[in-house]
């Protein structure tokens, strides 16, 4: 989620210098969604439920999230909460209903990168309190990752349609082998996965220009990705 919120961001200042603003808003709405879900995976309270937590809701994801920022700062939860439902809406006006006058009523606003990094580290220090509390109360034989979940996550189905990762199926069954307990986010991001999933979106173009988007770059531009 945290490196899908980057990769989101990234193409989003490129589209904004490239007046490709037609896909602002989807950027925009999807980078902070993205990081909800992550604070929302990090809450031991809210049930994994076999897996179906990871199809949460966006109007799930977002309440939970910030009912989870506002044990902190109901204020930053507040305005957290009112920047995303517009986001939400604009994406929405724009998808949907297509209005002739363009983003006209777009807000554009400026303090994304921000409370995307906000949402990140909260992510990251929820993890972490996760960690800590397994290791120190749960009994380390209990570890297991199901070869079930590993199926699960990396074949998806939407409408009838399975897509399947073959990067995704490696990486859960490396981290079933050697990372069995729940290790927090910035731990999980081997140079490796990160390479790869960066990597996927570079251009296949055999020019090499200096205009083509590059994924490859900024990866820090939220969170300390290494």
């Amino acid at each position: 989620m945290v490196m899908c919120a980057t990769l989101n961001l990234n193409t989003l200042d490129y589209a904004q210098k490239k007046n490709v603003r037609a896909v602002e808003s989807y950027l925009a709405y999807y980078s902070l969604l993205s990081l909800l879900r992550a604070i929302v995976y990090t809450l031991p309270e809210i049930e994994w439920d076999s897996g179906k937590l990871v199809k949460v809701s966006h109007s799930k994801a977002i309440k939970q999230a910030v009912a989870h920022i506002a044990t902190f700062d109901k204020s930053v939860a507040n305005s957290t909460s009112d920047l995303v439902r517009r986001l939400k809406a604009e994406r929405e006006l724009i998808s949907y209903r297509s209005p002739s006058s363009g983003d006209q009523s777009v807000s554009h606003p400026t303090n994304i990168r921000s409370i995307a990094t906000l949402l990140a580290e909260i992510a990251q220090f929820n993890s972490e309190l996760l960690e800590a509390s397994i290791l120190k109360n749960a009994p380390h034989q209990a570890f297991e990752f199901l070869d079930e979940y590993i199926n699960e996550l990396s074949n998806v189905e939407i409408d009838g349609l399975v897509f399947s990762d073959n990067e995704d199926t490696y990486r859960l069954d490396y981290l079933s082998r050697k990372h069995p307990v729940t290790p927090n986010i910035l731990n999980i991001m081997t140079e490796g996965h990160v390479e790869s999933y960066f990597g996927a979106w570079v251009s296949d173009s055999d020019e090499d220009r200096d205009d083509t988007f590059d994924p490859d770059k900024n990866w820090q531009l939220i969170f300390d990705i290494p």
